[in-house]
């Protein structure tokens, strides 16, 4: 699956960089400003809507940066599968938080040793 940045500005930016921290890879930003189409960040292309209809495939995931326009609900009406930067920051928060609770730390490492059954419901329960 790929995963698109909709808006390069400060919020894009930073969820960029969050996603980059957490090892996940973005494909590309999508922006209707042509300075931004021509220069990218971080070499990752910038492209504008319209490219980007012409290159979509059905499983890419957009994240949306931007909160004016409703432009949320204007891809999801156009069929493209999208998520807020709000709720990817959210999921990133709950599953890297660091752990302070030494009970906490005894409850991972105990899930560990059981297996991935405990690890999924360890997660699940985060």
């Amino acid at each position: 699956m790929r995963s698109y940045i909709y808006g390069m500005g400060k919020n894009g930016i930073s969820i960029y960089l969050k996603m980059l921290e957490v090892g996940c890879e973005i494909s590309g930003f999508i922006d209707q400003n042509e300075v931004k189409q021509q220069r990218g960040f971080n070499n990752v292309p910038c492209i504008s809507l319209d490219k980007y209809k012409k290159i979509a495939k059905k499983d890419d995931l957009i994240i949306v940066s931007v909160k004016q326009c409703n432009i949320d609900d204007l891809l999801k009406r156009h069929g493209y599968n999208t998520i807020s930067s709000e709720k990817i920051l959210e999921d990133i928060r709950r599953l890297y938080s660091p752990i302070q609770d030494i009970n906490e730390v005894k409850r991972l490492y105990e899930c560990f040793y059981k297996g991935a059954d405990c690890i999924n419901e360890y997660i699940a329960s985060k």
